[in-house]
């Protein structure tokens, strides 16, 4: 399914982003293709030089982009295409510039490699924020975090002539997964980390009684995946 309408935008609204970060205002009335750029829905600044190692043996190399709005690794081919859905489940990992990426709960980018395990995290925007316009052009907030699919078709594809009535915050939500090392993903919290280092139990629990560790923090769940070494 063509989804060339998703790098065919301008940006008209405001935008405040840093590194891992992003927050995106679409006002009522407003179109949303009038609002996202390339620059906010893809990770990468160009499609980039990749290769896709299958776990069959084979690879492909082509160049790639990460989409933050459908959460898909993409291609370009006449038109920008994601991964078909077949393949990504044969996908052992993804190498895309400087980074690397498996694919299991959706794309996990790894930030962080042990003897023993791996650290990665999840990028998605989300609606975090929506009001609608009620009497006297006056905003009612009507729901918390929903997926940007509510925006797409049943295919998926970002609908660019959408207008809406409601004020909509989107946000770029970052979810952190751990892996052992027979590549088994989970979310990080303290449950699953005992789950995949059950021999580790009694240092986890010791870390977390001296250490005060916030589970959305890459730094603080890097030094304790580094101190189960």
């Amino acid at each position: 399914m063509k989804k060339l309408l998703l790098v065919a935008l301008v940006l008209c609204s405001t935008v405040m982003y840093s590194q891992d970060s992003l927050t995106i205002f679409i006002s009522a009335d407003q179109q949303v293709s009038e609002v996202l750029t390339p620059k906010k829905i893809y990770k990468y600044s160009e499609f980039k030089p990749g290769r896709i190692s299958f776990r069959d043996g084979t690879f492909a190399d082509d160049k790639f982009n990460y989409n933050y709005l459908n959460g898909e690794i993409e291609f370009i081919q006449r038109d920008t295409l994601a991964i078909a859905k077949d393949q990504m489940l044969n996908i052992r990992f993804l190498t895309l510039d400087k980074d690397t990426f498996f694919y299991d709960k959706g794309y996990l980018q790894q930030i962080m490699q042990t003897p023993g395990g791996r650290l990665l995290k999840k990028q998605m925007l989300v609606v975090a924020k929506r009001e609608k316009i009620g009497g006297y052009n006056q905003p009612s907030q009507t729901s918390a975090i929903d997926s940007y699919g509510s925006f797409t078709d049943n295919y998926g594809v970002f609908t660019p002539n959408l207008k809406i009535h409601e004020n909509i915050t989107l946000v770029l939500r970052t979810d952190f997964y751990v892996a052992d090392r027979f590549n088994t993903f989970l979310l990080a919290n303290k449950r699953n980390l005992q789950k995949l280092f059950p021999n580790k139990q009694k240092q986890i629990d010791q870390y977390l009684k001296t250490h005060s560790i916030n589970f959305k923090k890459a730094e603080d769940l890097k030094s304790l995946l580094a101190s189960l070494n």
